[in-house]
């Protein structure tokens, strides 16, 4: 659009937020003009964002010439210019939009592979998929030859400007329509994925592809087996993820479109069937999977790796990182939780809880510095506190290194995070923890199994506010047994603390998960289930008759109108 003169820009070479552009309306078509649009629009956010940025630093170094003196403060501030600086070098440019079908396929490594692995949509377009890139790993370890496509970020930057809604997380409802609805997402998006899938399927070679499937994901996957069935009739399937993890979703799924189910963790069991698939075991001999071709069905569940730091972590080659909205990335430091939340089915299907030596994650992150030009990462943990002996040495490595990076994680608030040990996680890079607090009831967080009290979430939350940390806060009412007191000594407890709390990640109503305690022992708990999946998660009633649906919806829609009057922000609403 430039070189025809319809767009005459001029770019300061080190961005300060005021980028100029004069658009010729008369010569654009209507397409031309969306895409100018759109240009607009991430000029804008991007100058948005990077003046909150500067204000706030401006305001923290006032802060800190009141504290330690102008000579301490302005030490600091050069040393924090220069990380930046750097980190400014090293990431350029951290979006390039694709721009044609052929410019999403062209930079994916093709040809004769034994299994091509593929991200489903929707799922996270800030940075690339952990779980398949391990997966990749994996299988390279013990010399399989494996090709690997995110045609989620495909989709997402080849969809309008007015379809990339429906990658947030709050519009993931209209990817669980039906398929055949006109307004649901895999209707809007068919047309796209099967030109990306000919064009990809045209140029690789193989007899096995696994697709990586969640529970918003079901209706696009099906298209998705369609499509790739009716241009590869005889290649094996395989499903993994949260997408298929109980009898429920597979149900969805019939034999003539999957060969097999992996459930569960994913490694170990798809090494196996790689094996299996090349004749070196039997089916009977692989355990962690399920077999769609079987009448009766016969599931062993496998045992997880113990020993994590046997499993090589990713290093991203297969994926074209510009092609996603930040250059973080993705990394766990532990699987598995120390609480056994009774809501939760998260511990339950990741269980025991097991931990990376701190010195190899160290050295994952020196890596991805060095190589993939990052100093941005999003621990991918149920918590990374699990282990505190572990987290502090990850912290000691970073702080002694001079590694100047940012990361982002989950947490539990337990009473070891102090002050002390919080100031050390802000020194060591830690910029946001989200905590499951869910309530601020102790008589609830009891009832749920939390491990620590109301007062001890509190003092955690204002500590986390004390070491400049952002604080994201998940929320859970109408949980079996929560009274109108329970409930208020939230809100009040909410109150108290609105202002060392950044934001709100999760506010739900209670949701009967498969697989939680609350389904398994639902009779104890005094719950009554409806048969209907649809609506058994949430709708579900109890004995008493005193906590009732419609109740749980109205106390969510005042924690709503608790934040939204203190000008808080939440990521989602479940009611």
């Amino acid at each position: 659009m430039e070189s025809k003169g319809w767009i005459v820009s001029k770019e300061l070479p080190d961005y300060d937020g005021h980028l100029k552009s004069v658009i010729k309306l008369e010569n654009l078509s209507s397409a031309q003009l969306e895409m100018g649009k759109e240009m607009a629009a991430c000029a804008w956010n991007d100058h948005l964002r990077k003046r909150a940025l500067w204000q706030d630093n401006i305001v923290k170094f006032y802060s800190r010439v009141k504290k330690e003196g102008i000579s301490s403060a302005l030490s600091k501030s050069l040393i924090y210019l220069k990380s930046h600086i750097l980190a400014h070098d090293l990431i350029g440019a951290d979006y390039e939009k694709p721009k044609s079908y052929d410019d999403v396929v062209n930079g994916v490594k093709l040809g004769q592979a034994d299994i091509f692995l593929i991200e489903c949509p929707p799922w996270d377009i800030a940075m690339p998929p952990l779980g398949i890139a391990y997966l990749a790993s994996y299988l390279k370890k013990h010399r399989y030859k494996v090709r690997v496509f995110d045609l989620n970020i495909a989709l997402y930057n080849l969809a309008s400007s007015n379809t990339k809604r429906l990658w947030e997380q709050k519009n993931y409802g209209e990817w669980i329509k039906e398929g055949a609805s006109p307004e649901s997402a895999s209707s809007q998006l068919k047309d796209v994925v099967e030109v990306v899938l000919n064009k990809l399927l045209a140029k690789v070679h193989i007899d096995c592809i696994g697709l990586s499937v969640n529970f918003a994901s079901i209706p696009m996957v099906l298209i998705i087996l369609k499509i790739i069935k009716s241009i590869k009739p005889k290649v094996k399937i395989i499903l993994g993820g949260w997408g298929c993890i109980n009898a429920h979703m597979r149900s969805f799924f019939p034999a003539g479109l999957v060969d097999i189910f992996v459930i569960g963790e994913g490694e170990a069991t798809l090494l196996e069937i790689m094996k299996m698939l090349k004749g070196r075991k039997k089916e009977s001999e692989v355990s962690g999977a399920i077999f769609n071709h079987q009448s009766v069905i016969q599931y062993e569940p496998r045992m997880p790796i113990m020993d994590l730091n046997l499993i090589p972590w990713p290093d991203f080659r297969e994926f074209n990182l510009k092609h996603y909205h930040s250059r973080t990335i993705p990394l766990f430091t532990s699987r598995g939780c120390i609480s056994k939340c009774n809501f939760c089915n998260d511990w339950a299907i990741s269980k025991p809880y097991r931990y990376r030596d701190a010195r190899l994650v160290f050295e994952e992150m020196k890596y991805h510095v060095k190589i993939n030009r990052t100093t941005t990462f999003s621990l991918k943990d149920l918590l990374c506190n699990g282990n505190m002996k572990n987290l502090n040495l990850l912290a000691d490595l970073i702080i002694n290194s001079g590694l100047k990076i940012g990361w982002d994680s989950q947490a539990i608030t337990h009473k070891e995070m102090t002050d002390e040990i919080l100031c050390k996680l802000k020194r060591a890079g830690c910029e946001t923890l989200v905590y499951g607090i869910e309530s601020f009831s102790n008589n609830v967080l009891k009832r749920m199994g939390k491990l620590f009290t109301s007062q001890i979430a509190e003092e955690v939350l204002r500590n986390t506010y004390k070491a400049q940390i952002r604080s994201c806060v998940n929320l859970i009412v109408g949980f079996p047994g929560e009274t109108e007191i329970d409930f208020q000594e939230t809100l009040q407890a909410l109150e108290r603390n609105i202002q060392y709390i950044s934001q709100i990640g999760a506010i739900s109503v209670c949701l009967v998960n498969h697989n939680s305690d609350l389904e398994n022992n639902h009779q104890h708990y005094g719950l009554i289930l409806s048969g209907d999946t649809k609506i058994r998660a949430k709708e579900w009633t109890i004995c008493t008759d005193l906590n009732t649906y419609q109740l749980r919806q109205a106390r969510a829609r005042q924690i709503l109108a608790l934040i939204s009057k203190a000008g808080l922000k939440y990521e989602t609403l479940t009611i």
